[in-house]
């Protein structure tokens, strides 16, 4: 088997999909299907189940320093979010036994992953239609969040 680090992004992808399929087994979700989204600064899956809901499931990169601690702030503030304002933010889901890591050394993946899941949130990507009226959305809502993190 190739080392992890000499493989491409869709190599390294390829090979973090059944990491992905073994955090599934921590959720209440039937899935249907799960497609790649991107392997760049976070291996990003699609999750579309059979009741027709959607969700994000994120493999984190070590060296990023996402560490249990960094996730589960980000999850807190997420939810905080959620419930303080009325910014379509993605939901965390909570996993069965709140364990987040997954150890894949055994598939190839030198180093345990955190994964979450992450409820979908629609729309299109802003950074895909730049102009001074996103530019000033974009602004606007980056004030909120940070209205919000001082509270």
């Amino acid at each position: 088997m190739k080392p992890f680090r000499t493989l491409t992004e869709l190599g390294q992808a390829r090979r973090l999909r059944p990491l992905a399929l073994i955090a599934l087994q921590q959720y209440d979700l039937e899935v249907a299907r799960l497609r790649l989204v991107t392997n760049d600064m976070n291996c990003i899956f699609r999750l579309d189940t059979r009741d027709g809901k959607k969700y994000i499931l994120r493999v984190t990169l070590p060296e990023g320093g996402h560490t249990r601690d960094h996730v589960t702030a980000e999850m807190d503030w997420l939810a905080a979010l959620a419930h303080d304002t009325d910014l379509s933010v993605p939901r965390p889901l909570a996993a069965k036994n709140g364990s987040l890591v997954v150890d894949a050394e055994a598939l190839g993946v030198p180093q345990p992953r955190l994964c979450t899941i992450f409820s979908w949130v629609p729309g299109t990507d802003l950074a895909e239609h730049l102009s001074p009226a996103t530019m000033t959305k974009l602004g606007e809502l980056m004030a909120r969040l940070h209205l919000h993190a001082l509270t």
